[in-house]
C-alpha cells in the first residue's frame, strides 16, 4: 500500500528566505504561530482553503494581511463563481485586502530576510511575513520509471488498485470515481480514512464494491461555516435552496450536465446532513 501524502508545492525562488513559510507539518504551523503578532504584515500567496483559512486567523491577531491570486474569487475551484464572491465579501469586510487576478514576479529581501512581495503589475506589498499556499503535489517522484501510471498522484482503478499486489490511498491516489465517472484525486482528511479502509480491503481480495464516497470538507472562517458534500465542478450551476444569503445562512445546490453534483451549507450545520441524504438518493438514483 502506497499512502506517502503529498508536500506543498512552491514557488521558483523565495522559500530561502527567512519569514517565507509554507504550511503542511505540525513545526510548519508552529514556525508560522509564533510570527503571528499583532500589527506585523502578512502576506499569503493564495487564495484557496488554506491561505483564507490563515487569512482568518491572522485578522483576529491584529495582523495586516493581504492575499494574492490569480484567479478571480477565492476559492473558486472549490466553491463556484457565486459563492467565491460572498467569501470574498467576508474576508475585505474583515479588513483583509485582496489582490485577485495577480501574479507573484519577485520576493524583496534584506539581510537574507523576506521584506515584501513584488506583484506582476510592478506594485510591491510590504511583508514581514509570507506564506505560501499554492496547492499541494502527491508524492510520487520516488516511483518514476517503475511501471506506474502517475499522470494525477498513482492512477489507480475504482478500487484503489495501481497494478496487481499494489494499492494506493490518501493525497497521493488519484482514482475512477464510479458516481462522478472521472478521475479525481482528493485531499481531505476524510478521504484518507475512508480510502484506506477500501485499499486495504482490494489489497486483500475482500472488496466487494468500488470506492465510490460522497466527499465532506468544511471550512471556517470569521464567523462562517462552509460545509460541503460533493465535487461541486467547475461549470456547475448553482440554486439556492434553503434560506437566503442576505440573512448570512443558506445551502446551494450544484447541477451539471442534468445531474446534482454537491450541496453547500453557509451556516446552515443541522442542513447539511439532511442534503447529504438527498444528493446521496439523487446520485445513486443517477448512475443506477
Amino acid at each position: 500500500m502506497i499512502a506517502t501524502g503529498a508536500s506543498p508545492r512552491r514557488m521558483g525562488v523565495g522559500h530561502e528566505l527567512h519569514g517565507v513559510h509554507v504550511l503542511r507539518t505540525l513545526d510548519d504551523a508552529a514556525a508560522i504561530g509564533a510570527e503571528l503578532t499583532a500589527g506585523r504584515r502578512l502576506t499569503i500567496i493564495g487564495a484557496g482553503f488554506l491561505g483564507c483559512e490563515v487569512a482568518a486567523v491572522a485578522r483576529k491577531a491584529g495582523m495586516h494581511v493581504d492575499i494574492i491570486d490569480p484567479l478571480p474569487g477565492p476559492m473558486i475551484r472549490q466553491l463556484g463563481q457565486d459563492v467565491a464572491a460572498r467569501m470574498a465579501a467576508v474576508h475585505l469586510s474583515n479588513g483583509t485586502k485582496m489582490h485577485l487576478g495577480a501574479g507573484v514576479a519577485d520576493f524583496k529581501k534584506r539581510l537574507g530576510h523576506v521584506t515584501g512581495v513584488e506583484l506582476t503589475d510592478g506594485s510591491t506589498l510590504d511583508s514581514d511575513l509570507v506564506l505560501v499556499a499554492v496547492g499541494a503535489v502527491p508524492n510520487t517522484q520516488w516511483l518514476a520509471g517503475n511501471g506506474l501510471s502517475l499522470t494525477k498522484g498513482i492512477d489507480c482503478d475504482e478500487f484503489c488498485r495501481a497494478a496487481p499486489g499494489i494499492v494506493a490511498a490518501g493525497d497521493v491516489a488519484s482514482w475512477i470515481h464510479p458516481i462522478y465517472r472521472r478521475r479525481v484525486r482528493i485531499e481531505h482528511q476524510t478521504n484518507a480514512i475512508e480510502q484506506g479502509v477500501a485499499a486495504a480491503r482490494a489489497l486483500l481480495d475482500k472488496a466487494v464494491e468500488p470506492f465510490a464516497p460522497i466527499p465532506y470538507f468544511w471550512t471556517d472562517q470569521y464567523d462562517v461555516k462552509v460545509q460541503v458534500y460533493g465535487i461541486p465542478h467547475a461549470e456547475a450551476a448553482t440554486t439556492i435552496v434553503r434560506g437566503d444569503p442576505e440573512d448570512g445562512r443558506f445551502a446551494v445546490a450544484y447541477h451539471h450536465d442534468r445531474r446534482k453534483v454537491a450541496i453547500l451549507t453557509w451556516n446552515l450545520p443541522r442542513e447539511a446532513v439532511k442534503l447529504r441524504g438527498e444528493l446521496v438518493d439523487e446520485l445513486q438514483a443517477s448512475t443506477s
